[in-house]
């Protein structure tokens, strides 16, 4: 009798550190599928930008903000008038205006975001690009600092 209380004791105390090891691993990695939350087509979700950079000696999951990280809004084939307006203006990332936009009068919103790393353009060192100067630079040992200083010549961008 004792051999089968002791036996229900051990089996109960398996269930339940079974049932605690469950119960964590499920709030601590959640199903896929409730990612994927589904709208009805009378809601527009609510956007959020942002660039997953992958970090070769971290988790590839992490999400990281690239400090320069920017998106343009690419319309769609039936794109509303306010997004038209809205068309070649490079927004950062955390100033862009949330998609589909609060004045979209579309049935269905279609127009999305396209993404850049850097929203400063190329090639803006002013150094001649050829001759003696350019072939010369670095030669005795120089390091090009310009990169430290702010850039001021384009603050409309």
């Amino acid at each position: 009798m004792e051999a089968n209380m002791a036996i229900n004791q051990l089996v109960f105390t398996l269930l339940l550190v079974t049932a605690i090891i469950s119960v964590v691993i499920y709030l601590r990695f959640p199903p896929r599928f409730l990612n994927k939350i589904r709208y009805p087509s009378h809601i527009k979700p609510i956007s959020h930008i942002y660039e997953v950079l992958p970090d070769g000696h971290h988790d590839t999951n992490r999400q990281t903000i690239h400090p320069y990280h920017n998106v343009t809004i690419e319309l769609s084939h039936y794109a509303c008038c306010a997004v038209k307006n809205l068309q070649g203006i490079h927004f950062l990332s955390k100033d862009a205006p949330s998609m589909p936009l609060s004045n979209c009068d579309a049935f269905e919103c279609r127009c999305h975001y396209k993404h850049y790393q850097d929203r400063r353009r190329e090639k803006l060192e002013r150094r001649v690009d050829f001759g003696m100067t350019h072939d010369l630079f670095g030669a005795f040992g120089e390091k090009n600092q310009r990169g430290n200083k702010p850039d001021r010549r384009h603050k409309g961008d």
